[in-house]
């Protein structure tokens, strides 16, 4: 499928990958406050590159800082799984979505729960088709909510529509969203409080595409009075309050090439910050109404960059060797940030997970664990208290594992 946002179908049979990460929480087991938007973590990436056969076999990430050590965790996923999102309710209460399937027969999402200590896949509602969940977000524990896409084939970008999931305590069902006027899918979302939430997408049509939000209020779906912006697709969204969100993404530039896409709703109204670079945001996170963070990519470099409250700048980040993008950033606290991606692997080599840390003073590479061959994380979620998750997939040509992280 075309898009200029990635697109988590799974192209042949991959497997989850969940990571941890020890030395940098009071317990194993991360944690995020009900209705903060930090419990919510979604990435949207440009497409990667197919790694070469020859990649390795197993491969190390490269070595940077060594204050925290992050880990594997399994999944207990089939084959063909891929893990996009993931939101922490309390310590032992976290959710990751995604999807399984290969692209000859109909896929459909994945959903997991951590615990009791371990990670377990719960029952998912079918779709009639090609189907993913790309983002989740958790204002209690009996209240959640995730977003993605279904299209009767892979490739059929023209019938691709969004898909919408809630969690009621019980089990996940799908809810019905608004009828658009062509096709479109979700890559964000963000429940403030329980009844209010917010999902970011793209819209599409025959001459071209924009950008597409929705939101969840007094019962009901209903697409965003924002003015679509055309050539423009949003990946994610944080929200402070039901009145105060920041949506990021990317758009075309006067040349054609990209440029980054930030998007404010500051009470009933969303307007195009000024803020713009060459490149792409994929993830965005608020601490605060006056402490955010986004990443993407430029040039085949990570970029981070920061809103203080009136502005937002460009954050130094470590150069990466070879090339890398970051596709989900969640912080805990002011001074405890974290970034996930991938490593661009040169050629003949594979691509491997990035993992950068803010601990208040700047942004540094943090070392990665050993992976089977091709892997990418695309979600992370941090609270302060606990312990850091991020997910992705693992496996060459997307043949090996849903991937899932922790730093505990």
């Amino acid at each position: 499928m075309s898009r200029t946002v990635k697109r988590y179908a799974i192209l042949g049979a991959a497997v989850a990958v969940i990571l941890f990460a020890a030395g940098c929480g009071t317990t194993a087991t991360p944690t995020a406050s009900a209705g903060t938007s930090r419990a919510t973590s979604t990435a949207v990436a440009t497409s990667s590159p197919t790694p070469s056969p020859e990649a390795s076999a197993s491969a190390t990430a490269p070595t940077g800082n060594t204050s925290s050590t992050w880990q594997v965790v399994n999944a207990n996923a089939a084959a063909g799984a891929s893990l996009n999102g993931v939101a922490c309710v309390t310590d032992d209460d976290c959710w990751a979505v995604g999807g399984i399937g290969a692209d000859t027969v109909a896929s459909g999402p994945l959903i997991e729960n951590y615990s009791g200590g371990s990670w377990a896949v719960v029952p998912s509602p079918a779709l009639s088709g090609f189907g993913t969940l790309s983002a989740v977000s958790c204002p209690s524990s009996d209240d959640c909510w995730a977003v993605g896409d279904v299209a009767p084939q892979a490739t059929d970008s023209a019938s691709v529509a969004p898909v919408i999931e809630q969690y009621t305590g019980g089990a996940w069902a799908v809810v019905v969203g608004p009828q658009l006027s062509g096709s479109g899918y979700l890559t964000g979302i963000s429940c403030p409080t329980a009844g209010s939430c917010w999902a970011v997408g793209t819209s599409l049509a025959p001459n071209g595409h924009g950008t597409l939000i929705e939101q969840y209020a007094n019962g009901a779906w209903t697409v965003g009075t924002s003015s679509p912006i055309e050539n423009g697709a949003l990946g994610s969204i944080s929200c402070t309050a039901s009145d105060d969100c920041w949506a990021v993404g990317g758009a075309a530039g006067s040349t054609s090439s990209s440029q980054t896409l930030i998007l404010h709703l500051a009470g009933s109204s969303w307007t195009s910050d000024s803020f713009s670079t060459p490149g792409g945001l994929m993830s965005v996170t608020c601490i605060s109404a006056s402490d955010c963070w986004a990443a993407g990519s430029q040039e085949d470099q990570p970029l981070v960059i920061q809103y203080s409250g009136s502005t937002w700048v460009t954050a130094a980040t470590p150069p990466i060797t070879g090339g890398g993008q970051l596709d989900g950033v969640a912080c805990g606290a002011s001074a405890d940030c974290w970034a996930v991606g991938t490593v661009l692997g040169e050629e003949g080599e594979a691509d491997l997970p990035l993992v950068e840390e803010w601990d208040g003073n700047g942004w540094t590479q943090v070392d990665g664990p050993s992976v089977s061959e091709y892997a990418a994380l695309d979600g992370v979620t941090s609270s302060g208290s606990g312990s850091p998750w991020a997910v992705g997939y693992s496996g060459q040509q997307y043949a090996g594992a849903a991937l899932i992280q922790t730093d505990g």
